[in-house]
């Protein structure tokens, strides 16, 4: 399937192809749509997780560096980890916390802890805050976790200049919709197809296997009244595809081709 109908090979363009959903991967394979890139095409942003954690004050301080301390030892053993030296290494970390917390400065956020939540002012920090006017220091580092799936939109904005194109229209908003949607299987449901995106220029990125996660279609959009070819066909007709990648894009894949994903 091809809109427009006579477009030549040496406009960019961009083709969708769909298979079976698989957690094993795979790309895609059936279906074939080829559709002129868009005037404006999607944005495609590369979102990484990452998320603050505190270690406040002292008391914080102390139990940061113990635990990177049990952290380092158990990475010291390697594979050859049973449970038995598990308990030992917690029971260490416990009983290191607690005699590094019971003097000075962590003591007295301890108690400023307990006053604050018998009180109700929370936290040490809130307790001191509304005494002195300063926080204990939050110690706070900023630790990866994930990349992000990837997603984006695709508008087209058709308007037939023939009965081919117009056909072509209709056939390639079925294909959208037929395989974005589950197939109905007695008591089961098959899951939706994914999708393969790809552009025809090199300069443009590339993606990863995709769900097509919603598809609208509107008749005559900016238009100041319906009208209607003589077949009956809308005048204009603009179809909206939101696709979420399944695979996450790692540093490899930036490195393929030109510029990427």
């Amino acid at each position: 399937m091809r809109y427009p109908s006579d477009m030549s090979g040496e406009g960019d363009f961009v083709q969708f192809s769909h298979s079976k959903y698989s957690a094993k991967g795979g790309g895609g394979g059936g279906g074939g749509i080829t559709i002129y890139v868009p005037n404006a095409v999607p944005a495609i942003t590369n979102g990484q997780s990452w998320q603050a954690v505190h270690f406040p004050g002292p008391v914080g301080a102390m139990k940061r560096d113990a635990a990177l301390g049990m952290a380092e030892a158990v990475n010291s053993f390697g594979n050859d980890l049973d449970g038995g030296k598990i308990k030992n290494i917690v029971d260490k970390f416990r009983s290191d916390v607690e005699s590094r917390g019971g003097v000075g400065a962590a003591a007295k956020q301890g108690a400023l802890g307990v006053i604050g939540r018998i009180s109700g002012a929370g936290s040490a920090s809130n307790l001191l805050q509304m005494q002195t006017g300063e926080i204990y220091n939050p110690n706070s580092e900023l630790l990866y976790q994930n990349p992000n799936f990837r997603a984006y939109t695709f508008d087209f904005t058709f308007i037939p200049k023939s009965e081919g194109d117009a056909q072509a229209v209709c056939d390639i908003i079925k294909e959208f919709k037929s395989y974005s949607a589950p197939e109905l299987k007695g008591q089961r449901l098959e899951i939706p197809h994914v999708w393969q995106i790809k552009y025809s220029n090199q300069y443009m990125g590339k993606f990863k296997p995709a769900a097509l996660t919603q598809v609208t279609v509107q008749y005559n959009s900016g238009m100041s009244q319906h009208m209607t070819y003589t077949s009956g066909m809308p005048i204009v007709t603009s179809l909206q595809l939101s696709f979420t990648e399944v695979e996450y894009v790692f540093r490899k894949d930036h490195q393929e081709g030109r510029v990427g994903y």
